[in-house]
């Protein structure tokens, strides 16, 4: 365990997780729970989502049951894992590396079906904005692959 000695590029990786981690819990629970997207919300959380979704995310807005199954596996899948991976990568822990690999596959492949979905069934009003959003995640996905595309 080295805590945090020489990490290289880790750092970037353990900087994303733990702020994906914080949208895993803060922001994805509102869809995974059905929270109503209001403007006038008294919660800055709801509000700025709000926000969010009436300027750029309508498939946010709409909040299908397949959007509703992927947030919950943000809240209870990935979120977790974000921060036991920053942990992990901080430590230098190996057995982190083929969970990581997996996730990475998952992650990936629920991005590009959110983007692509929302694309394609949904009006996106800002989509260079909404791309800003939506493609660090897909970067993190890339960035896993490579960070543990080989055992250590």
């Amino acid at each position: 365990m080295n805590g945090g000695k020489g990490l290289g590029w880790d750092w970037l990786i353990i900087v994303a997780c733990i702020a994906f981690a914080a949208t895993s819990f803060l922001v994805d629970p509102l869809a995974a729970f059905a929270v109503p997207m209001r403007l006038d919300s008294d919660n800055p959380i709801v509000r700025s989502t709000a926000q969010w979704a009436y300027r750029t995310d309508p498939l946010w807005l709409e909040n299908p049951p397949m959007l509703r199954v992927q947030t919950a596996l943000s809240v209870f899948i990935y979120g977790p894992f974000y921060l036991v991976t920053a942990v992990a990568l901080w430590r230098r822990a190996r057995f982190i590396r083929v969970p990581a690999l997996v996730m990475a596959g998952a992650l990936g492949s629920n991005v590009v079906i959110y983007v692509l979905g929302a694309f394609v069934g949904y009006h996106v009003a800002s989509p260079i904005l909404f791309l800003a959003v939506n493609l660090p995640y897909l970067f993190l996905a890339a960035g896993l692959v490579v960070r543990f595309r080989h055992a250590v």
